[in-house]
């Protein structure tokens, strides 16, 4: 604002994501990441290997790289993780919930001024148990995360996990292919 000015009902604001609290959706799926690695925070990437193209083909993971860690103990990250279960299993996400897949989330409704409908915000990781993926989803003027953002990441988690099975498939019936004798090549 201007002026810059700080008022105690900007402390209460601020302690639940409203007033003067600017985030990008990167930020919050890195949030909710680091909820899923017990404290430890990636520099976000977006290339897995870099190949070569040569007669070498030759490849080259992008190894992950530790941007902080915060040390507290695991109880609190269980805690923060039995929370979002509950978010989807029993709270305001429930139209989140994939059957057979167990997951994590927490809906935002973020007001952006008193006439105009809030935005929808949800952040997620799945599975919960040892999680794959982080996600947030914000949709401008969308009403509230769980009927808006949730469905949506919804349709995304299913999708990559689905795509996780049919990948863990294909390597199984590649491993348990039987061998092709040398006569036969």
């Amino acid at each position: 604002r201007k002026p810059a000015v700080w008022y105690g009902g900007d402390a209460i604001n601020a302690s639940i994501g409203q007033g003067a609290v600017n985030v990008t959706t990167l930020q919050m799926a890195n949030l909710v990441a680091l909820v899923a690695n017990h404290g430890t925070n990636y520099v976000p990437h977006m290339v897995r290997e870099v190949r070569n193209d040569g007669p070498s083909g030759e490849r080259k993971a992008v190894e992950p790289k530790v941007a902080h860690h915060i040390d507290l103990p695991g109880q609190f990250w269980q805690t923060l993780e039995d929370a979002m279960l509950n978010v989807i299993n029993s709270g305001t996400a429930r139209s989140a919930q994939i059957p057979g897949v167990s997951w994590g989330g927490k809906t935002g409704t973020a007001e952006h001024g008193k006439t105009k409908k809030s935005h929808a915000w949800f952040v997620g990781i799945a599975p919960i148990t040892m999680p794959r993926i982080s996600i947030c989803v914000m949709i401008e003027a969308g009403g509230h995360g769980g009927e808006a953002a949730a469905p949506i990441a919804r349709e995304v988690v299913k999708a990559y996990i689905d795509s996780l099975a049919a990948k863990s498939r294909a390597v199984a019936s590649v491993v348990s292919a039987p061998a092709v004798s040398p006569a036969v090549r």
